[in-house]
């Protein structure tokens, strides 16, 4: 059915939950964040350490990791700082321009991409298919 693709397929409680070795095991090589109520509340101007510790840990396993928001670049930029990922500002979400775009710079292809966004609790988008190209 062609609405499948614009449902998630695994919901979580939080991004710590992430099934980070399953996701590795799926070819899934990088993970695209939003920041309000999936990383952080949306008035929650900086990462805290253990959200800065689970970023180096997904990046030490080999994770590509980008920030992908429809907020402005200061917000962007200053939450994004020391989680040292890719960060794409006014992404225009639901749109996937700057999602393509994101992919792009992180040099890998839709199949190999997860989607993390607050949609129902944190939500993981694996493979979208309005992204492949």
């Amino acid at each position: 059915m062609i609405l499948e693709r614009f449902f998630p397929d695994l919901y979580i409680q939080s991004i710590y939950d992430l099934p980070l070795a399953e996701l590795k095991e799926m070819g899934i090589r990088g993970l695209v964040f939003d920041i309000d109520n999936t990383v952080a509340p949306f008035d929650v101007a900086d990462p805290d350490e253990k959200l800065i510790d689970f970023f180096a840990q997904m990046q030490d396993m080999g994770f590509r990791l980008c920030i992908l928001s429809n907020n402005n670049k200061e917000r962007v930029h200053r939450f994004n700082k020391p989680l040292k990922a890719l960060a794409i500002h006014k992404a225009g979400k639901p749109n996937p321009r700057k999602m393509k775009q994101a992919l792009k710079r992180l040099g890998l292809v839709p199949q190999e991409a997860a989607m993390v966004g607050d949609q129902g609790r944190s939500v993981l988008h694996h493979d979208s298919a309005h992204l492949r190209p």
